[in-house]
């Protein structure tokens, strides 16, 4: 095993910090004395930011919105998932309802909004809807088409033993284990 050098180290740290800090240090020097509202100094643009949004919105703004964005996407995975499995599984269902789903998929969320404002108002409980609904598609499909094209042997072995509903879907989540995730990465 070689050892890095530290001053190897040094070096590729400094050679990329480099430009950065010029390119800080020129516009700091050039708008330091500039009292445009169009172009505000960098130290103006960074007490701005300090007060506004480390202190006074943090609260009221930024942690609002990572709970609706944690929410709607726990919403959307457990939704896609368990809607994915019954889809995947029940043959008669998904092909019942696969027309459906393409459309419904299809349309974008911001078209919906106008629904799910009439439906959910407006406020948290409306961002934790379209978040839902703009993820529970990928997870949905993934999880849907996973269940529903196992290994076709598994199928026929689950039909000589007479395997019923429950133990089925437990025999068939290994063959899933790979498409559910790479839905909800999407």
């Amino acid at each position: 095993m070689s050892r890095v050098h530290p001053l190897t180290v040094l070096r590729w740290l400094s050679i990329r910090l480099a430009l950065p800090a010029v390119a800080l240090f020129i516009w700091w020097a050039r708008t330091r004395t500039n009292q445009s509202a169009f172009f505000p100094s960098l130290a103006t643009i960074a007490r701005t930011f300090r007060q506004m949004w480390l202190f006074q919105l943090f609260g009221s703004d930024i942690v609002p919105s990572l709970v609706a964005l944690l929410v709607g996407f726990a919403v959307a995975v457990v939704g896609g998932v368990l809607l994915g499995v019954l889809l995947g599984s029940v043959r008669i269902v998904g092909e019942a309802l696969d027309p459906v789903v393409d459309l419904v998929r299809s349309i974008p969320p911001v078209a919906i909004l106008p629904i799910v404002i009439v439906f959910a108002g407006l406020g948290q409980a409306m961002d934790i809807t379209v978040i839902a609904l703009a993820a529970l598609w990928p997870t949905l499909i993934a999880t849907r088409d996973g269940v529903a094209n196992v290994y076709p042997k598994v199928d026929a072995v689950l039909r000589i033993y007479r395997v019923r509903h429950l133990s089925a879907l437990r025999a068939r989540a290994p063959s899933s284990a790979v498409d559910i995730p790479s839905g909800i990465h999407v």
